[in-house]
Order: C-alpha cells, then sequence, then structure tokens
C-alpha cells in the first residue's frame, strides 16, 4: 500500500486530513503535525522543516519515501523538500503555495502579530472558520489550533513563506508534481503554480474553478479524486 504524507497549512494541524484520510483508503495516509504546531518540535525555518519531514518519512514510510500531498504552507515545504531532500519524496500534489516571492511581507508579518489577538474572539473565529469551510466537525479543533499558536510563530511563518522563492534546481527534478490553486487565490499563487507547471519535467498545473485556498474543504470530493488520480496514474 503506498504510504501519503498530507502537510497542513499554517495554524491548522494534521486533523484537518480527516476527509482524505476517510476517503483515500487505498493508501496508507499519515497526517503529522508540523514543527511549531503544538508538539515537541519548534518552528524555525522552513529549510529545517523540510528536514524534520524528511526525518519523519525516513523514519515512517517503507523504503524511506513517500508520496507527498501538502496545503499552503505545507505546500512550501513540499518545495523544499523537492529542493534539499528529493529521495524521500515520490510524486505530490502541492496546493496553494507561494514561491515567488511578495512584496510587503514586513508589513504583513507585523500585521499579523497585531491582529492575532482577534483569535481569541468568538465572531471572528466563528466568520473565519466559515468562510475556509472548515466542517462542523473539524471546527471545534481549528479553533484550539487557532488559538494556541503563538503569534509570533505565525508571523515568522508568513515572512519566510511570502518571501519564499522556488529553486531553480527543481528545473532539473524528475518528480512527478502536480501544482494546484484555487482560481479564487492570490495572483501571487496562480503565478507560482502556473510556473512550477511549466518549470518541471513532469509537472503539471491545474486551477479549481471557483476554488478558494482551502479548496480542500470546499470540495472535498473533488480533492481526493484529484490526489487519487494523480498518485495512482501510470506514468
Amino acid at each position: 500500500m503506498p504510504t501519503v504524507v498530507f502537510l497542513h497549512g499554517a495554524g491548522m494541524g494534521g486533523w484537518m486530513w480527516r476527509p482524505q484520510v476517510e476517503a483515500l483508503s487505498q493508501f496508507r495516509c499519515l497526517t503529522p503535525d508540523l514543527p511549531g504546531h503544538g508538539g515537541a518540535v519548534p518552528w524555525t525555518t522552513l529549510r529545517d522543516a523540510a528536514a524534520w519531514v524528511a526525518g519523519f518519512i525516513a523514519r515512517e514510510a517503507p523504503g524511506g519515501h513517500a508520496h507527498v500531498v501538502g496545503l499552503s504552507l505545507g505546500a512550501v515545504i513540499g518545495y523544499e523538500l523537492l529542493t534539499a531532500f528529493p529521495d524521500s519524496v515520490d510524486r505530490l500534489v502541492l496546493s496553494g503555495g507561494m514561491g515567488m516571492g511578495r512584496p510587503g511581507r514586513t508589513f504583513l508579518g507585523r500585521l499579523m502579530r497585531v491582529s492575532m489577538p482577534l483569535v481569541k474572539n468568538r465572531l471572528v473565529v466563528k466568520a473565519t472558520l466559515s468562510a475556509m469551510r472548515v466542517p462542523a466537525a473539524d471546527r471545534g479543533l481549528a479553533y484550539g489550533a487557532m488559538t494556541r499558536m503563538s503569534p509570533d510563530v505565525l508571523a515568522d511563518m508568513v515572512d519566510e513563506v511570502l518571501a519564499y522563492h522556488v529553486d531553480e534546481i527543481l528545473r532539473t527534478r524528475p518528480h512527478r508534481v502536480l501544482a494546484v490553486a484555487g482560481s479564487l487565490e492570490v495572483a501571487a499563487i496562480r503565478t507560482t503554480v502556473r510556473w512550477l507547471g511549466e518549470m518541471m519535467p513532469a509537472g503539471e498545473t491545474a486551477i479549481v474553478p471557483r476554488g478558494l485556498h482551502t479548496w480542500n474543504w470546499q470540495y472535498p470530493e473533488l480533492f481526493n479524486r484529484i490526489v487519487a488520480d494523480w498518485l495512482s496514474r501510470d506514468a
């Protein structure tokens, strides 16, 4: 049974992949909590997070390699796995990851630090989770994850993700990579995934019509079909 490692977004946790774990029984699904998300491993850098994931795969996946599905922060860590730890990964589905840098990242980081106390406001949280299409069954977990997250750690993650540039070495990587974005995501993400699909020899791009950043919750059946097809289809 092929192993798939799911990498969640910032401020979330492995629990967010419940709809995928329940639907994709043909795979051995692993859903770790990334560094900086409530476990014993602190957040430092994207490269360190990728090294931690590579170590997790080495320990948990037969043969020391696995397919990877990543969303948002998880997608950017997927880029880093391809860059620095290519032997750890097989096929990848990476959605909503920044990869070309973005002006104003320092301002956005400061704004994140200032606005994080709003996460304690139940009305704000309720509206945010509704906008993200978080399933009702998971909203308690989502609220807990958001309120436990350190504002400084989250701001550091956001700063680094917004500054991130995909390494040119990906032009040489033979991995089959599906880079995905929702059509309603910011232009920087849509540009990144189109660029990845063009630059990687076995890369492809998909744009989800009317898709949000968290289209895995918005259209779970579609998300599951795309993941299963990409990881299972003949090369």
